[in-house]
């Protein structure tokens, strides 16, 4: 990285890393691009606790190591989280989570196959 240059804090989405370590039509592919994300040294990869550990109940144990592997640091998933994304409604919770996860973290972004799920604004349920 070049003198004075922050690295861009992002996000990977679970969808990201399930692609990568399931072996998919495009997993070469996204798996290329974490690996040369994460050793350019301009991006630091974050993955949150919770979606290690759905990959890990689907894929077991050694598919979750290597989804870690993929990142720089994982990110612990609290209650609070999780309870603040239960009250939104018109995404999903998964979606919801990261959404917040990346704003409380000041992150510049979210890595996702589909950008779509956060193209809403995130509207209280009453």
């Amino acid at each position: 990285m070049m003198a004075g240059k922050k690295c861009r804090r992002i996000l990977v989405a679970e969808n990201v890393l399930q692609e990568c370590i399931t072996n998919g039509s495009e997993s070469e592919n996204y798996l290329k691009m974490l690996v040369r994300m994460k050793e350019s040294q301009e991006f630091e990869l974050y993955a949150m606790s919770n979606c290690l550990t759905r990959i890990e109940i689907k894929h077991g144990e050694a598919r979750r190591r290597l989804a870690e592997q993929l990142v720089n640091k994982i990110i612990d998933i609290h209650e609070d989280i999780t309870a603040e994304a239960r009250k939104f409604c018109q995404i999903a919770l998964d979606s919801a989570e990261e959404l917040i996860c990346a704003r409380d973290h000041n992150f510049y972004g979210i890595l996702t196959l589909n950008p779509q799920n956060y193209d809403v604004a995130l509207t209280v349920c009453s």
